[in-house]
């Protein structure tokens, strides 16, 4: 096995061809001194970087001195040196590091002086970044101070207002008769509304009572009303509430109706008992829980009756509409079994209850009108009579939603007469102008 030497190693000048482990040490890199080379600028851009603070200066010829060719202190027990000195060691660092410390700012002098259009790579990070080269961010961290501002501005203007997006110019994703209705004004000019409402009072002047109605278009979200924040006596339309609070009470618990909340829903709306009513009025925690879900579905005009009777309270057309729209789409606090149960309940009320609001859908379309009606006369007069309907009908395939609310009608039959030829008299005309 070949023994290392023991000796202290020699030292020569390099190039003197002395035989030893001493190496000349090598030149500026092979890539610095071509590019130098290389470079068209004129000679006083590559003239040497003094140390010392001068700005230029001559050129000196680069003299070779003798550096002592050091172990490593790891191994300098081997060469004859003291493990722990390092003094050599330190002196030869920075004799180095004197010597690079003008290179490397020369370097960067010339890079800064290339042409915008073939700037080397490192310069370029010189360029963005000056100061020492462990404070320089890396090819990654270029790339993400270039593109962090271009990103910057790009969502700076999706949320600026007067931008297409945050504008709401963009155009909304095709409504469908399902889902919650889109709110277009402009879908219905005034114009139109005082053409409408022009017709309803001719048609119900000189009559007795009074008639309001709402109706919505469910595809556009076009919408008229006629006297709809009058408020009437609910009468038994306030049953289709009472459902949909049971069905809000039993979400909150994590499950769906018991075997007795279903009963009495299909009871008040399939045949509209009061019996039914009574009960769920009371589960449903009389007139402190109604008043509770009332604001909940946000109706703005729906009150109980002080003394606790769920038919002598009062609501207005508009109100009557916006519990629809809880039921029949997705802007509801309902989930989507719990809409399509109660749908399927107004969908197969009794026959001699389907009157009203139908009488405005189209001859084949009975299958798809779904109704809540109501009625009663005025308390212990026999008379006049509150005569109420709603629901969703189907006309020359569009869907609509319309609550007709009367009163002081002279008799049952008189009430649902009239609240048949509002309700028709204003989805025609819907009809006719969307179509």
């Amino acid at each position: 096995m070949r023994r290392r030497p023991t000796g202290t190693r020699a030292t020569a000048l390099p190039g003197d061809g002395a035989a030893g482990d001493a190496k000349a040490p090598p030149e500026h890199g092979g890539l610095r001194r071509r590019l130098r080379a290389w470079s068209p600028l004129p000679l006083r851009f590559r003239r040497r970087w003094s140390a010392r603070g001068a700005r230029f200066g001559p050129r000196a010829p680069e003299v070779p001195q003798a550096r002592a060719a050091l172990p490593h202190p790891r191994h300098a027990a081997e060469h004859g040196a003291p493990a722990g000195d390092r003094t050599g060691g330190a002196a030869a660092a920075a004799s180095e590091r004197s010597e690079r410390r003008p290179r490397r700012t020369r370097l960067r002098r010339w890079a800064r002086s290339l042409p915008p259009i073939l700037p080397p790579r490192r310069g370029a990070i010189v360029r963005l970044f000056p100061g020492p080269p462990a404070a320089r961010p890396g090819r990654w961290g270029v790339l993400a101070a270039v593109l962090a501002p271009v990103l910057l501005a790009t969502v700076l203007a999706a949320v600026t207002p007067g931008h297409p997006r945050a504008g709401g110019t963009v155009p909304p994703p095709a409504p469908s008769d399902t889902g919650a209705p889109i709110e277009t004004a402009a879908a219905l000019g005034p114009q139109e509304r005082a053409r409408i409402t022009a017709l309803l009072d001719d048609r119900f002047s000189g009559r007795p009572g009074r008639v309001a109605v709402s109706v919505q278009d469910l595809r556009t979200g076009a919408t008229f009303g006629y006297a709809a924040d009058a408020e009437f006596r609910v009468a038994s339309v306030v049953k289709l509430d009472l459902v949909v609070h049971m069905l809000m009470n039993a979400q909150e618990s994590g499950r769906f109706l018991t075997d007795r909340e279903t009963d009495l829903a299909e009871r008040m709306l399939r045949y509209s008992e009061n019996d039914a009513a009574d009960d769920a009025y009371q589960y449903n925690g009389f007139t402190p829980g109604f008043t509770e879900a009332t604001a909940r579905l946000g109706l703005l005009d729906t009150r109980p009756h002080e003394g606790g009777a769920w038919g002598m309270g009062t609501s207005t057309a508009a109100d009557r509409l916006r519990l629809l729209r809880a039921v029949f789409t997705d802007a509801s606090p309902l989930n989507e079994r719990s809409r399509a149960y109660v749908r399927s309940l107004m969908a197969s009320v009794a026959p001699e209850q389907a009157w009203g609001i139908s009488a405005a859908a189209d001859a084949d379309s009975t299958g798809s009108t779904e109704l809540k009606n109501g009625w009663a006369p005025a308390p212990g007069r026999g008379g006049p009579w509150n005569v109420h309907s709603t629901g969703r009908i189907e006309r020359d395939g569009r869907a609509y939603l319309a609550a007709v609310l009367t009163d002081d009608q002279p008799d049952y039959g008189t009430g649902v007469a009239a609240a048949e030829e509002a309700a028709t008299l204003v989805v025609e005309e819907l009809a006719r102008f969307l179509s």
